[in-house]
């Protein structure tokens, strides 16, 4: 029961890993009581962004933002848990073409990778609270930019908005055939076009 096992989250910033969690965060709060309050309440708006969206797709980005958040702001957390959170994040790119998905697949793959190098080359956790800091705001910075691009996707799909995976679909059967009939209708006119001097010129010859 500690606050953070090597996790570099909320509790590792304030220099907290491995600290019972029924110590003192602030006001006279635990670390076990701030962070059920915070599992709970990134659990809630995980929902309400599903919901809210409309799109079924948008699981797969409200899971990351899930796992991620209980990640950054929960108690008892290991330095793995956030592996999903970088396949999910791969996962909502591929259904929606979102860059914003990919930047933070990318920050989630550098916190996870600094953070269980470092456990692993130290694993006695003889690490500066320097760096520790460092990466555990990383962390936070990486989280918040998340939840700000699942928001504004989920509300996007409200909307009715076009995304970047709607622009960029492939034609549809109809489309295709309609595009080959006009090129075919061009290629006939423009054989027209060049087939009339050819004749003039037999003409006069």
């Amino acid at each position: 029961p500690y606050a953070t096992v090597n996790a570099f989250n909320l509790y590792a910033l304030v220099g907290a890993n491995w600290a019972p969690d029924t110590g003192i965060f602030f006001l006279g709060l635990s670390y076990r009581t701030l962070g059920i309050a915070c599992i709970a309440l990134i659990c809630i708006l995980a929902g309400v962004f599903h919901v809210l969206s409309r799109d079924k797709r948008t699981l797969v980005p409200v899971a990351a933002f899930l796992v991620w958040g209980i990640f950054a702001l929960g108690h008892n957390m290991h330095e793995r848990y956030l592996f999903p959170a970088v396949l999910l994040l791969v996962w909502a790119f591929l259904l929606f073409r979102d860059r914003r998905m990919l930047y933070g697949a990318a920050i989630a793959s550098a916190v996870t990778l600094l953070n269980a190098g470092l456990i692993l080359l130290y694993p006695a956790g003889n690490i500066s609270q320097g760096i520790v800091a460092a990466i555990s705001g990383l962390n936070l910075a990486g989280f918040v930019y998340c939840a700000v691009a699942v928001i504004g996707l989920c509300f996007t799909c409200k909307r009715g908005e076009p995304t970047e995976s709607s622009l960029t679909e492939e034609p549809t059967a109809e489309e295709r055939a309609a595009a080959g009939e006009a090129e075919a209708i061009a290629k006939a006119r423009n054989t027209i076009a060049w087939g009339i001097p050819n004749v003039e010129a037999r003409r006069h010859g």
